[in-house]
């Protein structure tokens, strides 16, 4: 009997991020270690599929709000710290009208090239390497800007 390693998937319903008042994309800190960190260690085939799905907030019209995906290894960046990791995917915009001042939203993204470990026949070898995925967001004022009720999700594939 051979081993076969099973693909990772994770699936985090985080507590609300801070918010930012942020022109410049900072990070929401959804990948910091903890109970509900948005991370994944690849086993199989370095390729990852993340969603995240939320609602973007901000009490006041004619705002421009963009968020975006990112994901690095070592430590996880922090709620309001400056965009680090690696984009993934397109970054979504959405200008905030009269009467509309909340909207659900939806990212995606497919990662490949990530690093995994060797698999021999009887045991996989070589180190695992876990990844930390988050979410940046910005608004074109300063004004509070949250994001709410995020549901993130990745797997291997």
């Amino acid at each position: 009997m051979s081993y076969e390693p099973s693909p990772a998937a994770v699936q985090v319903s985080p507590a609300n991020p801070a918010g930012t008042i942020s022109a410049t994309l900072v990070h929401a800190g959804v990948g910091v270690a903890g109970a509900n960190a948005w991370t994944i260690t690849p086993k199989v085939t370095g390729r990852i599929f993340m969603i995240v799905t939320g609602i973007m907030n901000d009490a006041t019209t004619a705002m421009t709000l963009t968020t975006g995906l990112r994901y690095g290894t070592g430590t996880a960046p922090v709620a309001g710290a400056a965009v680090t990791g690696t984009a993934a995917g397109s970054a979504l915009v959405w200008i905030t009208l009269t009467g509309q001042t909340q909207l659900p939203f939806t990212q995606s993204a497919i990662v490949t090239g990530l690093a995994v470990p060797s698999v021999t026949p009887l045991r996989q070898t070589g180190t695992l390497t876990p990844v930390w995925m988050d979410v940046v967001f910005s608004v074109s004022a300063a004004n509070s800007f949250t994001l709410t009720n995020l549901s993130c999700t990745a797997f291997e594939f």
